[in-house]
């Protein structure tokens, strides 16, 4: 069996739905695109924001030195508006640090072209930071389940996308992807005994259950084949 020379990188939040859609995106490229293990890199959000932008850092490092190959990046987790978090309370709150897309979109730096499959609420907001710094179109495709200002329904994207990908197809779709979600967001904990301007003393995590609608979006060169099967 010829292995590709395509590499990987995996990126999922912290929450275990996470996980387990990441690693089933990692079976399809080992299992049914004959992807090379040792250049399938798996990153867990469960060990934070600085190990992900710092292992991002080093897989393109290490692309960079082999030479000219394409890459796969595909990210299963959290996002905010411009931005995305492996920890799912760095998301939801504002007042921590996320890794913002354009401090990410200047990881990406190797010889070949890229594929960032970005599934996450707001993912759509991707587009306009890899524009601005020039990674977009001329270097790669970005595939996002959600428009900008939109939620998105876990792993259906994904899921859609592997389906397209099987019978060698682009995935366009023009439909929206509707259903069911739980929403979840730190709600701020408030103590009105502080002082005025310092009521706020934390934030807890609570959830509920929403109607999505979300409209996935494209951008870029046309790169699919890099996923379709016997793409060498």
């Amino acid at each position: 069996m010829v292995m590709r020379e395509t590499y990987a990188l995996l990126i999922s939040g912290n929450g275990q739905h996470f996980t387990d859609d990441i690693k089933n995106f990692q079976l399809f490229l080992l299992d049914e695109l004959d992807f090379n293990p040792k250049k399938v890199r798996l990153l867990l959000g469960s060990n934070g924001n600085n190990y992900i932008f710092e292992q991002t850092e080093s897989f393109f490092k290490d692309v960079k030195s082999d030479g000219t190959h394409d890459v796969v990046i595909a990210h299963r987790g959290h996002g905010g508006i411009g931005n995305f978090s492996p920890v799912d309370e760095v998301a939801f709150s504002r007042t921590r640090e996320a890794i913002s897309y354009e401090e990410f979109g200047k990881l990406i730096s190797h010889h070949g072209d890229f594929v960032f499959i970005n599934d996450c609420c707001y993912s759509g907001s991707v587009i306009k930071p890899f524009k601005k710094i020039d990674l977009l179109p001329k270097n790669g495709l970005v595939l996002a389940s959600a428009r900008p200002d939109e939620y998105s329904l876990g792993g259906n994207y994904q899921n859609q996308l592997v389906e397209a990908f099987r019978i060698r197809r682009e995935y366009r779709r023009r439909k929206p992807i509707e259903g069911e979600g739980d929403l979840e967001y730190m709600r701020p904990i408030v103590d009105p005994t502080c002082k005025k301007g310092e009521y706020v003393v934390g934030y807890r995590k609570v959830s509920k259950t929403i109607k999505i609608v979300q409209h996935p979006m494209r951008s870029g060169k046309t790169l699919d084949h890099l996923l379709f099967k016997d793409n060498k």
